[in-house]
């Protein structure tokens, strides 16, 4: 029988088997997709501010966001009180183009809905919830990220560089009184029943013994206001006896029910007043302010 031909055989070839393989680079792959979006999220995060407001209701942390002017530029983070228990604080984590709101002079405040005599506002969170509406600081401002809300929506919020350093734009003054009354943050401040300014703020003195109100009068209407003007709290009615009997007046709805302060100037010989300036506020109208007739030119 003859021998079988070997060269007939196919012959196997032995290749060496490289060690690497493509598995590990299935989590490597990962790894970077996540260190991207790390990176991504860490390059579109903005500064991170500070705002004491007056009471925390309704924020919640990653769901209230804030705005201006209708635009998203940051969102709530957290919410806690301060170190002494006593005012709530939220830290907001601004957009990266939105650090202009991280500059001295931006000014925060709560937006919730309200109806008053200025008309109706903040509807739309009715569903949502509130949320903080904010203005930036000028652009050649110090950074800052501490910031303190206003206790209500300023009344030219929507005009532009409406607000200043915490309060309205004008001239910023001080009344004293003995007691408050109907005087609340939002009162209007007229000059012959023209609105001309608005209460911002009320507080104690610092010895208790009298009231405090600061009051922010527009910019047009500043040079009203004179080192000899006098001022009087309205929201009531008065009685005046004169020779043809007796004669009611009263005030608009407006002051009836949300007081209001009214100010007249004798002459325009008293220099006009600057900030901080420091006026009584009187209880009663001065007799005959009607007949007095200042003259002072307005801006247009």
């Amino acid at each position: 029988m003859p021998e079988p031909d070997d060269s007939d055989l196919p012959v196997a070839t032995i290749e060496a088997r490289s060690r690497r393989s493509a598995v590990w680079l299935v989590p490597l792959a990962a790894l970077v997709v996540v260190a991207g979006f790390v990176v991504r999220e860490w390059w579109q995060r903005g500064p991170m501010v500070v705002v004491m407001i007056p009471k925390a209701t309704g924020i919640e942390a990653g769901r209230t966001r804030v705005l201006s002017r209708g635009v998203p530029i940051g969102t709530v983070e957290h919410v806690r009180l301060d170190e002494q228990l006593e005012r709530p604080l939220v830290e907001v984590r601004l957009e990266r183009w939105a650090s202009a709101f991280a500059r001295e002079g931006a000014v925060y405040w709560v937006v919730t809905p309200s109806i008053n005599f200025h008309g109706v506002s903040g509807l739309e969170t009715l569903a949502s919830g509130p949320v903080l509406e904010a203005r930036p600081g000028a652009a050649t401002a110090s950074s800052t990220t501490r910031f303190t809300a206003l206790a209500r929506t300023p009344s030219n919020a929507s005009t532009a560089g409406g607000v200043q350093g915490g309060v309205l734009d004008g001239l910023r003054i001080v009344l004293t009184s003995p007691r408050l009354g109907s005087i609340r943050p939002g009162s209007p401040l007229t000059f012959r029943d023209i609105e001309v300014g608005e209460v911002v703020a009320t507080e104690l003195a610092e010895d208790a013994k009298a009231t405090r109100v600061h009051v922010v009068v527009q910019d047009r209407y500043a040079p009203l206001v004179r080192a000899n003007s006098q001022f009087w709290g309205r929201g009531g009615l008065g009685l005046d006896l004169g020779m043809t009997g007796f004669k009611l007046r009263t005030e608009s709805l407006e002051s009836i029910l949300g007081g209001g302060i009214a100010f007249a100037t004798p002459d325009a010989s008293a220099p006009v007043s600057a900030n901080g300036d420091s006026f009584e506020l009187l209880e009663d109208e001065p007799k005959g302010w009607v007949k007095w007739a200042p003259d002072i030119r307005l801006a247009p």
